[in-house]
């Protein structure tokens, strides 16, 4: 579930709810996952007086692995910061057709070209009617 929900929303990725259906799938997959890890540490160890240690050292693994992934997914990820932005105004409500294309236009040229604190400005007097 979890690598389904995950590669999904790179095929089928045209709108916010698409994303956002693709997101609960990995989350419920991830709550299906992390339960049971404990529970077979927990019969793997039964009765061997192990099973605080192991469920200890368990987590600690997950917790840094999932550290790890993360940072390794940012810096393999060919993606930058503005990218994503655009994409995400393409996916959201707030398009072309919500916006007026003019101004749809104007924001996308200007997350692309943000530098500093008065273009994050700009942004937003571009968002606020």
């Amino acid at each position: 579930m979890i690598i389904v929900g995950g590669i999904i929303p790179y095929f089928f990725a045209d709108n916010f709810y698409s994303i956002l259906a693709t997101r609960c799938v990995v989350g419920a997959g991830v709550g299906l996952v992390l339960p049971l890890g404990n529970t077979i540490v927990m019969l793997l160890f039964k009765g061997s007086g192990n099973e605080p240690k192991m469920l200890g050292l368990g987590t600690a693994f997950m917790n840094l692995g999932g550290v790890l992934f993360q940072l390794l997914a940012g810096v393999v990820n060919p993606a930058t910061w503005e990218l994503i932005i655009e994409k995400f105004w393409k996916c959201t409500k707030f398009s072309a057709v919500d916006l007026g294309e003019e101004k749809y236009n104007r924001i996308i040229e200007i997350c692309r070209n943000l530098e500093n604190e008065t273009d994050m400005r700009e942004l937003v007097n571009a968002l606020v009617p």
